[in-house]
Formats: structure tokens, C-alpha cells, sequence
């Protein structure tokens, strides 16, 4: 998971926000991730339980939900591609099918036919 936080009276966060979308490593990185943004102005609970009390930052989580990278102010922007590659290797490589996706099989399932009704039925035709 990808979390940017950023407040609408800091200038920097606008310019890391820029920063980031227009960095083509980290547009197709996150792709790969679960990207959030938390409004600090909006949302203040989330910022202090996570510790986050410099804008803008960026925090990666990894599957188990364990904080991986941290970092704060716009230069943040620069050491993130790398670290999100970081992530996502360790993360394929602790993987028995590295880099595969399986599915696991769907249940066959009947469908009710609860409350349907025949609404072809001749008037003349009586009800069962």
C-alpha cells in the first residue's frame, strides 16, 4: 500500500504530488500497489496515529501490512521508485510462483430461483 499525505496549506505537498505523477517509474509502479492519499487538514486521526506530522510524506506497507519505507518532504519523491521496486521484489520473491497469479478456483454454485415468476403464462392456464 501506497499512502501520500499532504496538506492544502503546504505548497511543497502540490509540487510532490506533481513530482510523482509526472515520474514515469512511479506512475507504473503504483499500478502495483493500493495508492491512498490522506488529507492532513481532513483527517488529522490518521496522520497522528501513524506518526506523520511533516508534509508532504509518503509511507509504503508491504501485504501483512507492516511499514516498510518512510520519507518526508519533496525530496521524498526522488527515493521512492526505488523503493517501491525494493518492496515489490521482496514481495515476489517470498512468493513460491514468483511474479504468477493463480486464482483460486470459484465454488459452482445453483442459483435460487426464489420468487421468480412466469409472466408468459397464458390467463387461462392455472397457477400450480
Amino acid at each position: 500500500m501506497l499512502v501520500i499525505f499532504r496538506a492544502a496549506w503546504c505548497r511543497w505537498s502540490g509540487e510532490f504530488v506533481q513530482a510523482l505523477a509526472s515520474d514515469a517509474r512511479v506512475v507504473a509502479l503504483s499500478r502495483r500497489f493500493v495508492c491512498v492519499t490522506v488529507d492532513a487538514d481532513r483527517d488529522l486521526r490518521t496522520c497522528t496515529g501513524l506518526g506523520v506530522d511533516t508534509f508532504p510524506a509518503v509511507l509504503l506497507f508491504d501485504a501483512e501490512g507492516t511499514e516498510r519505507f518512510r520519507a518526508a518532504g519533496a525530496s521524498a519523491a526522488d527515493r521512492l521508485a526505488l523503493a517501491m521496486r525494493e518492496l515489490l521484489d521482496t514481495h515476489t520473491a517470498d512468493r513460491p510462483e514468483a511474479g504468477q497469479f493463480h486464482p483460486p478456483p470459484r465454488p459452482r454454485c445453483r442459483r435460487a430461483r426464489v420468487g421468480v415468476r412466469n409472466h408468459a403464462r397464458s390467463p387461462g392456464r392455472p397457477r400450480r
